[in-house]
Protein backbone atom coordinates (compact mmCIF):
# COMPACT_ATOMS: atom_id res chain seq x y z
CA UNK A 1 0.00 0.00 0.00
CA UNK A 2 1.61 3.27 -1.00
CA UNK A 3 3.00 5.63 2.36
CA UNK A 4 0.29 8.23 1.55
CA UNK A 5 -3.07 5.52 1.47
CA UNK A 6 -1.19 4.43 4.77
CA UNK A 7 -1.34 7.78 6.42
CA UNK A 8 -5.03 8.77 5.40
CA UNK A 9 -6.27 5.69 6.95
CA UNK A 10 -4.36 6.17 10.35
CA UNK A 11 -5.06 9.55 10.18
CA UNK A 12 -8.74 9.05 9.77
CA UNK A 13 -8.79 6.34 12.35
CA UNK A 14 -6.89 8.46 15.03
CA UNK A 15 -10.12 10.68 14.94
CA UNK A 16 -12.87 8.14 14.82
CA UNK A 17 -14.53 7.13 17.77
CA UNK A 18 -15.46 3.30 18.64
CA UNK A 19 -18.01 2.30 16.13
CA UNK A 20 -16.94 4.88 13.31
CA UNK A 21 -13.52 2.93 13.33
CA UNK A 22 -15.73 -0.43 12.98
CA UNK A 23 -17.36 0.89 10.10
CA UNK A 24 -14.27 2.20 8.44
CA UNK A 25 -12.65 -0.84 8.56
CA UNK A 26 -15.45 -3.08 7.49
CA UNK A 27 -15.66 -0.03 4.41
CA UNK A 28 -11.69 -0.54 3.92
CA UNK A 29 -12.48 -4.67 4.13
CA UNK A 30 -15.03 -4.52 1.90
CA UNK A 31 -13.46 -2.22 -0.87
CA UNK A 32 -9.94 -4.83 -0.89
CA UNK A 33 -12.56 -7.44 -1.54
CA UNK A 34 -14.77 -5.84 -4.38
CA UNK A 35 -11.30 -4.60 -5.96
CA UNK A 36 -10.18 -8.42 -5.16
CA UNK A 37 -13.17 -9.93 -7.07
CA UNK A 38 -12.38 -7.83 -9.87
CA UNK A 39 -8.79 -8.28 -10.28
CA UNK A 40 -9.51 -12.11 -9.99
CA UNK A 41 -11.91 -11.91 -13.08
CA UNK A 42 -9.17 -9.59 -15.23
CA UNK A 43 -6.57 -12.49 -14.27
CA UNK A 44 -8.91 -14.95 -15.60
CA UNK A 45 -9.78 -13.38 -18.67
CA UNK A 46 -5.95 -12.56 -19.62
CA UNK A 47 -4.01 -14.51 -21.52
CA UNK A 48 -1.10 -15.94 -19.32
CA UNK A 49 1.62 -13.82 -20.48
CA UNK A 50 -0.71 -10.39 -19.53
CA UNK A 51 -1.18 -12.64 -16.35
CA UNK A 52 2.81 -12.55 -15.59
CA UNK A 53 3.57 -9.35 -17.12
CA UNK A 54 0.71 -7.79 -14.42
CA UNK A 55 2.03 -9.93 -11.56
CA UNK A 56 5.64 -8.57 -12.23
CA UNK A 57 4.13 -4.73 -12.23
CA UNK A 58 5.70 -2.29 -9.98
CA UNK A 59 2.19 -1.01 -9.43
CA UNK A 60 0.09 -3.37 -10.14
CA UNK A 61 2.01 -6.74 -8.31
CA UNK A 62 1.08 -4.73 -4.81
CA UNK A 63 -2.52 -4.50 -5.74
CA UNK A 64 -2.98 -8.12 -6.59
CA UNK A 65 -0.93 -9.37 -3.66
CA UNK A 66 -3.08 -6.51 -1.48
CA UNK A 67 -6.26 -8.15 -2.32
CA UNK A 68 -4.84 -12.04 -2.17
CA UNK A 69 -4.97 -12.40 -6.07
CA UNK A 70 -1.23 -12.29 -6.62
CA UNK A 71 -0.44 -15.64 -8.76
CA UNK A 72 3.07 -16.10 -6.45
CA UNK A 73 3.53 -17.49 -3.30
CA UNK A 74 4.50 -15.12 -0.78
CA UNK A 75 7.34 -16.91 0.02
CA UNK A 76 8.94 -16.22 -4.06
CA UNK A 77 7.76 -12.69 -3.78
CA UNK A 78 10.15 -12.26 -0.74
CA UNK A 79 12.92 -14.34 -2.28
CA UNK A 80 12.85 -12.39 -5.46
CA UNK A 81 12.54 -9.13 -3.68
CA UNK A 82 15.62 -9.50 -1.26
CA UNK A 83 17.34 -10.64 -4.30
CA UNK A 84 16.86 -7.95 -5.83
CA UNK A 85 17.95 -5.63 -3.10
CA UNK A 86 21.47 -6.94 -2.55
CA UNK A 87 22.61 -3.75 -3.04
CA UNK A 88 20.69 -2.53 -0.25
CA UNK A 89 21.47 -5.23 1.51
CA UNK A 90 24.94 -5.30 0.73
CA UNK A 91 25.15 -1.42 1.74
CA UNK A 92 24.10 -2.22 5.44
CA UNK A 93 26.92 -4.83 5.52
CA UNK A 94 25.19 -8.30 4.76
CA UNK A 95 23.89 -10.65 2.02
CA UNK A 96 20.78 -12.96 1.38
CA UNK A 97 22.12 -17.00 2.30
CA UNK A 98 18.75 -18.59 2.62
CA UNK A 99 15.33 -18.06 2.79
CA UNK A 100 12.61 -20.79 4.16
CA UNK A 101 9.21 -20.10 4.83
CA UNK A 102 6.00 -22.07 6.52
CA UNK A 103 3.75 -19.39 5.45
CA UNK A 104 2.82 -16.59 7.34
CA UNK A 105 6.12 -16.73 9.00
CA UNK A 106 9.44 -16.55 7.20
CA UNK A 107 13.19 -17.44 7.61
CA UNK A 108 15.70 -15.56 6.40
CA UNK A 109 19.37 -16.22 6.42
CA UNK A 110 21.93 -13.65 5.98
CA UNK A 111 25.76 -13.19 6.49
CA UNK A 112 27.60 -10.59 7.53
CA UNK A 113 30.19 -9.43 4.89
CA UNK A 114 34.05 -10.43 6.04
CA UNK A 115 35.07 -7.12 8.14
CA UNK A 116 31.54 -5.71 8.17
CA UNK A 117 30.29 -4.60 11.89
CA UNK A 118 26.63 -5.16 11.16
CA UNK A 119 24.02 -3.46 13.12
CA UNK A 120 20.65 -5.93 13.51
CA UNK A 121 18.00 -3.31 14.26
CA UNK A 122 19.07 -1.63 10.75
CA UNK A 123 18.94 -5.05 9.13
CA UNK A 124 15.51 -6.20 10.40
CA UNK A 125 14.32 -2.87 9.22
CA UNK A 126 15.43 -2.83 5.69
CA UNK A 127 14.76 -6.68 5.60
CA UNK A 128 11.20 -5.76 6.78
CA UNK A 129 10.48 -3.03 4.67
CA UNK A 130 12.04 -4.71 1.33
CA UNK A 131 9.55 -8.25 2.08
CA UNK A 132 6.32 -6.12 3.12
CA UNK A 133 6.48 -4.18 -0.52
CA UNK A 134 6.53 -7.41 -1.93
CA UNK A 135 4.78 -9.80 -0.08
CA UNK A 136 2.46 -7.81 2.44
CA UNK A 137 1.01 -11.17 4.02
CA UNK A 138 3.99 -12.30 5.42
CA UNK A 139 3.48 -11.25 9.02
CA UNK A 140 6.95 -12.88 10.67
CA UNK A 141 10.44 -12.64 9.79
CA UNK A 142 12.79 -14.99 11.33
CA UNK A 143 16.26 -12.86 10.92
CA UNK A 144 19.45 -14.44 11.51
CA UNK A 145 22.55 -13.02 11.08
CA UNK A 146 25.58 -15.33 10.93
CA UNK A 147 29.31 -13.74 11.51
CA UNK A 148 30.41 -10.73 13.29
CA UNK A 149 26.93 -8.21 14.30
CA UNK A 150 27.03 -5.56 16.54
CA UNK A 151 25.10 -4.91 19.92
CA UNK A 152 25.08 -1.09 19.53
CA UNK A 153 22.04 0.56 20.45
CA UNK A 154 20.74 3.54 18.74
CA UNK A 155 20.81 6.64 21.46
CA UNK A 156 17.20 7.31 20.51
CA UNK A 157 16.29 3.68 21.88
CA UNK A 158 17.78 3.95 25.08
CA UNK A 159 15.61 4.79 28.08
CA UNK A 160 16.08 6.58 31.40
CA UNK A 161 13.95 4.20 33.97
CA UNK A 162 12.60 6.74 36.33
Amino acid sequence: MSADVEALLAQAESQLDGRARELHRALAASLVELFGEGLARVLALAPPELVRALADDEKVAPLLALCGRHPDPPADRARRALEDAAAALGSVGVRLVSLTSEEPRLRVELQAERGEVVVEDRVRGLVEAIVAARAPEIDWIDLVITGVTSSFVPLERLRVAR
